[in-house]
């Protein structure tokens, strides 16, 4: 996912921005055109790419076929949970159509917080916590909550020169957006940085790990 706040911070910047969306097993699925409108390009991941096709499921997920995507896993089991019969590839991500076909990422599958039945966008919470002058990185996962079954915390890399914020200041911070309490942190960490995969990716399982087990760091 790529964070509303760093596209208007370069665009502020001067600098041509688009977003695109991909993965390994199916690189070019969707992108926005030079000549598509600004909105477009910085709050949305794009339309689909030439020969792709996407579709949404009832509960969000992104479905998608192309020329670029793989054939399978050279695990059958993988394949067959990742594939249908009609070759859509289920992508575990969740997102968001508009009217004009571009879509937006909204969270993973595996990365959505239940919190007392309800479910929370871990991305429109690290969206939220970016705004603030302080964080220079977030990332939002579940933690078990004895009474809801889980609630969102917030790890945060700081800014040079800038402090952590309380959690009284986050959630000023919330009530000032419009946000449902409900999505606010309840736990708040700060880390120099996080667990990455070898292209920088934030290994979320980690960090969700390091909270539970109480060994983040």
């Amino acid at each position: 996912t790529v964070p509303v706040a760093v596209t208007r911070r370069l665009a502020d910047l001067g600098v041509f921005v688009f977003r695109s969306y991909g993965s390994t097993e199916h690189p070019s699925i969707t992108g926005s055109r030079p000549s598509a409108p600004e909105d477009k390009r910085l709050l949305t991941d794009g339309d689909p790419r030439p020969g792709v096709e996407i579709k949404l499921t009832e509960d969000g997920e992104i479905l998608s076929r192309g020329p670029d995507l793989c054939l399978g896993y050279t695990d059958e089991a993988l394949t067959a949970s990742a594939f249908d019969e009609d070759g859509w590839y289920h992508t575990g991500d969740i997102g968001v159509l508009d009217e004009d076909g571009y879509l937006t990422i909204t969270d993973r599958k595996a990365d959505v917080i239940i919190r007392g039945g309800e479910n929370i966008s871990a991305l429109e919470v690290e969206e939220l916590l970016l705004a603030m002058p302080a964080v220079a990185e977030a990332v939002v996962v579940s933690a078990p909550d004895a009474r809801l079954g889980e609630h969102a915390a917030a790890v945060l890399r700081i800014r040079e020169g800038h402090r952590m914020p309380t959690l009284a200041e986050v959630r000023a911070h919330f009530e000032a957006a419009g946000a449902a309490r409900q999505k606010c942190p309840e736990e708040l960490h700060q880390v120099d940085d996080y667990p990455r995969t070898a292209s920088g990716k934030v290994q979320k399982y980690l960090v969700r790990k390091g909270i539970t087990e109480g060994g983040l760091r």
